[in-house]
């Protein structure tokens, strides 16, 4: 049979290093623009009143990088910031600076070297730090300040590498994550962000 002979060189031609599998070896840095949109929005009680709570949109930075093991996988680790506007009947009451660690095994599906078409499962660290209200959401709250316990989820990840020469690429991706928010004696606020970004990479 010809696949088990195939199997055997393209593994030979993997530990080996040999050029024709030295994209399949890419390891990679960036930095992006990343633009993060919550798609959902929750009721929630405060004492005599139910008012719709929401994530606003928000504009950040992530930066990166993914070590491959094989032309076809790779871990890629991803941080990322942005600061959201928290919205109470679609006025903004306060905000709060988020922070996410994501971890993301890579399928590369296609790599012809110039495109490089990627994505997979993602599990995300994310640091909701302390919603900060003014004086609309104090009222409603009694409070001026909420801490918001970080948590893990899952998500699924896409992304698209375009090489504009050996080393250096435009990047771009996008990530939707299973994310809600505890605000303890609130209840959970919804948030099922949808992320992209779009920066520069350099690959080695």
């Amino acid at each position: 049979m010809k696949t088990p002979s195939l199997l055997l060189a393209i593994t030979a031609m993997a530990l080996s290093g040999s050029p024709a599998m030295a994209l399949g070896e890419d390891h990679r840095a960036f930095v992006a623009a990343t633009y993060v949109s919550p798609q959902s929005d929750s009721s929630i009680d405060f004492g005599a009143t139910r008012e719709t709570v929401e994530v606003a949109d928000a504009m950040g930075w992530s930066l990166g990088g993914e070590w491959r093991w094989s032309r076809f996988l790779g871990i890629e680790l991803a941080y990322a910031v942005a600061t959201h506007d928290i919205e109470i009947a679609g006025e903004a009451v306060g905000d709060t600076h988020v922070s996410s660690l994501d971890m993301t095994l890579n399928v590369h599906f296609l790599d012809s070297g110039r495109v490089d078409f990627y994505g997979g499962p993602t599990i995300s660290f994310t640091d909701w730090g302390e919603m900060s209200l003014d004086a609309d959401g104090m009222a409603l709250t009694g409070e001026d300040e909420l801490d918001v316990e970080g948590n893990s989820t899952w998500g699924l990840s896409a992304g698209i590498d375009i090489g504009l020469a050996e080393r250096f690429a435009i990047i771009a991706g996008v990530r939707w994550v299973n994310q809600e928010i505890d605000l303890g004696d609130f209840g959970e606020l919804s948030v099922f962000p949808f992320q992209g970004r779009l920066g520069f990479g350099v690959r080695w």
